[in-house]
């Protein structure tokens, strides 16, 4: 079954019997949305047949981003489905279960209740995607050294959850040019701080607020939400031990001399995550982080002796290779945005 940013219900523009109270109403008879041209697929799962009014509107929300067509365009024309995962939010299969799959080409996706939160984790996974297809970013942690490997991932979240906090502002602002009948979506910017797990940017987005949107206050909130992201022990511990995970399971590759043995410079990295967006929305974090800080280098102790004792076990590469700098969760501090204030 098909479902894409064209072909929106009915139901859907009558959005004004309720379903979305909060949402501006052009003076004109019906309301006019800004699609894209490029069908998204939604593979026909039992979730998706259950939810199926909720993906409906969480694809009509993100029709209204330019940005979030253009990152759509890119997975649609790398052949990936969307799969909705999971009979409802209450569902123990769908807690939380977001992830890109790029060998079965498919972004996964928990059924939820609420479309603007559906739509955020869509676009999360779209970044994603964004980063492997244009980017050349790879999640197979067999062809990095462990710690390219763990760098890396934890700058695609960072960049993840940055991206989608753009995409939010499109949502919540009219843009330049934009017709007077365009949904917009009031909140949602808060909302996308809040999914990210940043809760300390949410302060700063309050304050910025009326200011939005503006090139330089959206560069400064992009780095706020990437520095937020390091600077939560428990995120990073997470994601390291998502590689780690991998790690261990491994087994006989191990003593491939062709693995881990590459990975991205921190140059690389910073170009990479530069060159997977749109032209017109780069914000380069070449200006506005210093991805080669020990800040954003360094891993948790208990990472690193979980690496330790799998270079100990398995002795594949030199022990150079397995070592990153280890912080001290409890004294963990961003350096300060020094960049253009707002």
């Amino acid at each position: 079954m098909q479902d894409d940013f064209n072909s929106v219900t009915t139901e859907w523009f009558a959005l004004e019997d309720g379903m979305r109270r909060a949402v501006p109403r052009g003076a004109a008879s019906g309301i006019i949305a800004v699609r894209g041209s490029c069908p998204l697929p939604v593979l026909d799962t039992p979730a998706f047949r259950a939810s199926e009014d909720t993906v409906a509107a969480a694809l009509l929300i993100l029709s209204q981003s330019m940005l979030a067509r253009e990152l759509a365009a890119v997975a649609i024309k790398a052949g990936y489905d969307l799969r909705i995962t999971g009979a409802n939010s209450e569902s123990a299969s769908a807690v939380a279960f977001c992830n890109t799959d790029p060998e079965r080409r498919q972004i996964n996706i928990g059924a939820c209740g609420d479309a603007e939160t559906l739509a955020l984790h869509i676009i999360h996974e779209l970044v994603h995607v964004s980063q492997m297809e244009r980017g050349g970013l790879s999640v197979d942690t067999r062809l990095a050294t462990p710690a390219a490997s763990i760098r890396q991932l934890l700058a695609m979240e960072a960049d993840a959850r940055a991206r989608t906090l753009q995409v939010a502002i499109e949502l919540e602002f009219a843009g330049k040019g934009d017709p007077a009948e365009r949904l917009l979506f009031p909140g949602i910017v808060m909302r996308a701080a809040a999914e990210a797990g940043v809760d300390k940017t949410q302060s700063l987005i309050a304050d910025v607020m009326p200011q939005l949107p503006h090139e330089v206050t959206q560069d400064l909130l992009l780095a706020a939400v990437f520095r937020s992201f390091y600077s939560s022990a428990g995120l990073r511990r997470h994601y390291e031990g998502t590689v780690t995970a991998a790690l261990a399971t491994t087994g006989d590759d191990f003593s491939n001399e062709k693995l881990f043995t590459g990975g991205k410079s921190v140059e690389e990295l910073r170009a990479a995550l530069d060159s997977h967006m749109p032209p017109a929305y780069i914000a380069k974090y070449s200006d506005i982080i210093d991805l080669g800080s020990n800040f954003f280098a360094a891993i948790s102790q208990k990472t690193q002796n979980q690496l330790d004792a799998l270079q100990q076990e398995y002795r594949p590469v030199t022990e150079a290779r397995w070592r990153l700098p280890v912080f001290d969760a409890t004294l963990i501090k961003p350096k300060p945005f020094s960049g253009p204030q707002p």
